[in-house]
């Protein structure tokens, strides 16, 4: 009897055991502050934990969107503590104005990571460069102790999988703040911040993600709990991502005021905004947002900080009447007022929403930043406008004493040709990793006009370059103006001829030219080929689509073709458009008119409409470009929409065939204006700055008779194969033998649509061979196009071109 009772004792213990290896209990084998388990609900008075609300930014850090962090974040704005509110920012390389990252540190705002390039992770390798790289950028560009610099989110919500949280934990980093955790409607359960300790507890959103069975000790994983929209239908990961997007300051307010009361009045867990700026170009949204943060300080127990502040609570999770205990919210670090005082606990549940809105303060900010050194000091001022957009990344000064301490240098991301005229490349940056680069040191500090046009004028000639980039009338007009300056009647950008590498900078700016960006000669430079389809992607078209591109036919750099599709929200069979999008085809926007648009309202509405159906529907982030129907544009009416939609490009515009054989006009950003002539009318007369004009050269038919913009809309349609394999091989020659600009071949349904036009489809499929068969050819979309375009690399590189790998 004696043995049998022991041997049940036995095996409950090794029940116990086991199940206290593979379950995680709170206090028994996790142990606070390096091991937390996932819950719904904190084992805590509810009226003692504190509404933590948090806000996560993504991207680039630059003039614009810090002018948007300005204005919510200002340092009069304080939790009921005293002290200032704070955020965090997930910046990545591209386009970050790395003196304004020091400035937001200084405020105390908390600096994270969000990769070098922003391109997904998809391996171990990748994410061990662009995390360590981005990390090492943050702390030496932006004069952050690295130490500091803990948090990560991946692009895109997309991970590494299970090695995700290792590979972060060596490099430095404390927490992940990536996987997503969706909830239907309100009034769901949604988790705590929680270590990996027990692996991953929940379902898979965005696959690859850590194993269940896995196990990473002490490595915080934030979750990216969704937010409902303001219809209570449908989740958004982030913020900026609802299929039902609000449309006036009221819903977007009531948006996110349903939203926090839901955790409010719930479980207090930590109510998180993971968003990008660029939310706030709607003003409805920006408003919204500012009245939700000056509703919320009016509550005496709901605090706005960062994600590293809300960690630090976690780990030692503390009373709201003892909050002056915990150090990383106290308030020396922002040098807050001394008279701060703790709330009591006692506070009233908010239900209805104030109607007061508080009067945004101006949007033109003066900034002043002092830079410290052993034996100087510099102090350098900015002034910043939200109606300027960023060019470049900055980089922030050196820290060693410059020999001139009358003009401090920054260090500018600036790819080594910019300046078009200069035949020499700067000195190459130092890199950790071979895998990115072209980051070069600009040579030349900021200087007047006069000196600085002087300067441009020596350097070409000396390099015998003007000729080559520069037209007569700019160099006219540049001499004239090196000695006297710029007259007063042309101080205005859109008046002032675009020259590159002065007031047009790569990767956000590039003036109209007929030669290779960066000063690349045509050998050097990749003949880009890009193929666009105008229409519904339905049994017609897929299985031709499919085979024309198909996955076993690759670039140079052994990476699948790709095309782009320009479709309407309606007339897609959605499982095949799904389908070409997972295959890596660029799915762009024409709008769900079927001639063209002649109210800009109906653009705008159905533009906003397209954007949200297919965001909602296909495996993308970002839809980037705009064609309109049958090619017509809406002049300034359209470009200005397409500006607020935050496009990158529009490809409707068409040019003509250039006069000297082989001289094609390379894409170019509307900094400038358009500056070609009108060929359908509705051109736009005005500046958009970033906006890239992707315009569409027009082929000659196979007769060599008559152009036609739309390959298969020619006046005399190729009647074989062959004939048509010449017609698409000889207009592209034109461009191969020539100045080597991208090659549009611009196509409808036409040639999918009856067992008529076989021989062309034939002959398209023998000319994609044919290309895919060239070492210094690439058939991409016009995204890819302009990946290249921003950041122009030799064809001995491309192997390592980030934005072109699988």
């Amino acid at each position: 009897m004696r043995q049998s009772m022991l041997l049940v004792v036995l095996s409950v213990l090794t029940i116990v055991r086991g199940s206290l290896q593979s379950q995680c209990i709170q206090g028994i084998n996790c142990q606070l502050p390096n091991c937390f388990c996932s819950t719904s609900r904190l084992n805590m008075d509810l009226e003692e934990i504190p509404q933590i609300v948090y806000f996560g930014f993504d991207d680039a850090l630059n003039v614009e969107m810090a002018s948007h962090y300005r204005r919510l974040f200002s340092p009069d704005r304080k939790n009921p503590n005293g002290c200032p509110i704070t955020m965090s920012l997930y910046v990545q390389d591209q386009y970050t104005d790395y003196r304004l990252v020091h400035e937001f540190y200084n405020k105390g705002m908390e600096i994270g990571v969000h990769s070098v390039t922003h391109t997904s992770i998809s391996t171990g390798d990748k994410l061990r460069y662009e995390a360590g790289q981005q990390r090492k950028n943050l702390a030496t560009l932006g004069r952050i102790p690295i130490e500091d610099i803990v948090g990560w989110r991946s692009p895109n919500l997309k991970t590494a999988g299970d090695v995700q949280p290792d590979i972060l934990k060596s490099l430095g980093y404390t927490y992940d703040i990536s996987l997503t955790y969706t909830r239907s409607k309100l009034g769901m359960a949604r988790p705590w911040p929680y270590t990996l300790d027990y692996g991953y507890p929940f379902s898979c959103m965005v696959r690859p993600c850590p194993k269940p069975e896995s196990r990473h000790p002490g490595f915080w994983e934030v979750p990216v709990n969704s937010l409902v929209d303001y219809k209570n239908a449908y989740a958004c990961a982030y913020v900026d991502g609802c299929f039902n997007r609000p449309d006036t300051e009221e819903d977007a307010f009531k948006y996110l005021w349903q939203n926090f009361l839901d955790y409010y009045n719930s479980s207090r867990t930590p109510f998180g905004f993971n968003m990008h700026a660029a939310w706030f170009w709607s003003e409805h949204n920006l408003n919204a947002m500012n009245r939700f943060i000056e509703q919320v300080r009016e509550l005496k127990n709901v605090y706005i900080v960062s994600v590293k502040q809300m960690l630090d609570w976690m780990k030692e999770p503390t009373p709201i009447s003892q909050l002056q205990t915990l150090p990383s919210w106290r308030c020396a670090a922002v040098h807050v007022s001394s008279n701060a005082t703790v709330p009591t606990t006692s506070v009233s549940t908010p239900t209805t929403p104030s109607t007061t809105t508080t009067t945004p303060p101006t949007t033109s900010t003066t900034t002043t930043t002092t830079t410290t050194t052993p034996t100087t000091t510099t102090t350098t001022t900015t002034t910043t406008s939200t109606t300027m957009k960023p060019t470049t990344n900055i980089r922030f000064p050196s820290t060693t004493t410059p020999k001139d301490t009358k003009s401090t240098k920054f260090i500018t991301k600036v790819h080594p040709s910019q300046t078009f005229v200069s035949g020499t490349r700067p000195t190459e940056l130092a890199q950790s990793s071979p895998q990115v680069s072209h980051k070069h040191k600009s040579s030349t500090p900021k200087l007047s006009f006069p000196t600085a046009v002087s300067k441009l004028l020596t350097t070409a000639a000396k390099n015998g370059g003007a000729t080559r980039v520069l037209s007569s009338a700019q160099m006219q007009f540049l001499q004239s103006t090196a000695s006297s300056g710029l007259p007063s009647h042309s101080r205005s950008s859109s008046s002032l001829p675009c020259i590159q590498g002065w007031n047009c900078r790569l990767p956000g700016c590039m003036c109209r030219t007929t030669h290779p960006p960066g000063g690349l000669a045509e050998t050097e430079t990749p003949q880009m080929v890009y193929f666009t389809f105008d229409g519904p992607v339905n049994v017609n078209s897929y299985m031709n689509l499919v085979h024309l591109f198909d996955s076993d036919r690759t670039n140079p750099n052994n990476c699948s073709i790709s095309a782009t599709m320009f479709v309407s929200k309606s007339g897609n069979y959605m499982t095949y458009l799904k389908r070409l999008a997972g295959m890596g085809m660029e799915v762009g926007l024409r709008g769900d008119d079927m001639d063209a648009y002649r109210r800009s309202n109906s653009l705008e509405t159905d533009l906003n409409n397209e954007i949200n159906y297919l965001q909602a529907k296909l495996p993308v982030r970002n839809l980037k470009g705009w064609r309109s129907p049958a090619l017509k544009p809406l002049g300034d009416a359209q470009f200005k929409i397409l500006k607020s939609q935050n496009l990158l490009y529009d490809s409707t515009l068409s040019l003509p065939n250039p006069q000297t054989k082989g001289d094609f006009a390379w894409p170019y950003t509307l900094d400038f204006r358009w500056r070609d002539t009108c060929d359908i009318s509705g051109c736009p007369t005005e500046a958009y700055p970033g906006l890239w004009e992707v315009p569409i050269v027009p082929l000659l038919d196979y007769t060599q008779r008559y152009p036609c913009t739309y390959a298969d809309g020619c006046m005399f349609n190729p009647p074989t194969a062959d004939d048509t394999f010449n017609f698409l091989w000889r207009n592209f020659k034109e461009h191969y033998d020539g100045n080597r600009a991208p090659f549009g071949v611009t196509l409808r349904q036409q040639w999918f649509s009856h067992f008529i036009y076989k021989p062309n489809l034939a002959g398209l499929d023998r000319f994609i061979m044919t290309l895919v068969s060239m070492q210094d050819v690439y058939v991409v979309s016009i995204e890819q196009v302009l990946d290249w375009m921003k950041n122009p690399t030799p064809l001995g590189e491309l192997g390592t071109f980030l934005p072109w790998q699988c």
